[in-house]
């Protein structure tokens, strides 16, 4: 590019040399969905994210953000040291399949969960959000979360409405996953707890996600480390 644009040339080493200098550092990018609206998350931002806080302080309400995420059976590898020449090898199941897990975390360092065979419909998500309510039954309750499809169903918003004195749900700005704290969650779920894990089949790898998944739980400092560096918080 160098050549190409500036007609220069320059070693390699001298290039990482500069790069150095200038305090630049070899990073792997983060995924920003093509179709997310820069405008729409500032106008979030600046018009309901206030209306939150405001509904919060007015309820004394515990506030959770929620979202879902497939866990496959296949796992994340990471890298080791090995001799130069000889890729080590670790062996994992070939099976595909996996499991969908919700979990909604609190600035407090709570964490409720629950695991699912399957993909998440509406009636799964109200069932979560009576789980939440359990956790709390002398709280009201506020839900951050994103517009996937079972989360906007018309059997969720009734719920929400029958329910309008002890809950209230308020939905982030479409493609801005960087605005949810829960997505840290996951994060740590697959390339740490459970990397290069070695459940063979479903039967053995739920019992393993559920023991992960409540591991993270018991440990409030860690949830509260999810929001460090949010925007929001």
């Amino acid at each position: 590019m160098i050549k190409r644009e500036l007609n220069k040339s320059i070693s390699i080493s001298n290039l990482w040399e500069n790069l150095r200098k200038w305090n630049l550092t070899p990073q792997k990018p983060e995924k920003e969905a093509l179709e997310k609206n820069p405008a729409a998350v500032k106008k979030w931002l600046k018009e309901k994210w206030p209306k939150i806080e405001e509904h919060r302080r007015r309820w004394q309400a515990m506030l959770y953000f929620q979202d879902e995420s497939g866990v496959s059976l296949i796992p994340v590898l990471g890298k080791t040291w090995a001799p130069k020449g000889k890729t080590p090898k670790i062996k994992v199941t070939g099976h595909k399949g996996g499991l969908c897990v919700t979990s909604a975390i609190s600035p407090a360092g709570r964490m409720v969960f629950r695991i699912e065979n399957h993909t998440i419909c509406a009636e799964d998500h109200i069932d979560f959000l009576k789980q939440i309510m359990r956790q709390h039954p002398h709280r009201k309750i506020i839900v951050v979360e994103d517009n996937a499809t079972p989360h906007i169903a018309k059997a969720v918003k009734d719920f929400v409405r029958d329910n309008k004195s002890k809950i209230a749900v308020y939905y982030l700005p479409t493609y801005s996953p960087d605005l949810n704290p829960d997505e840290k969650v996951w994060r740590y779920l697959k390339y740490v707890k459970l990397k290069a894990h070695q459940a063979r089949n479903i039967k053995e790898f739920k019992p393993l996600v559920q023991a992960k998944m409540q591991g993270i739980q018991r440990k409030p400092k860690l949830i509260k480390s999810f929001f460090v560096g949010n925007i929001l918080f």
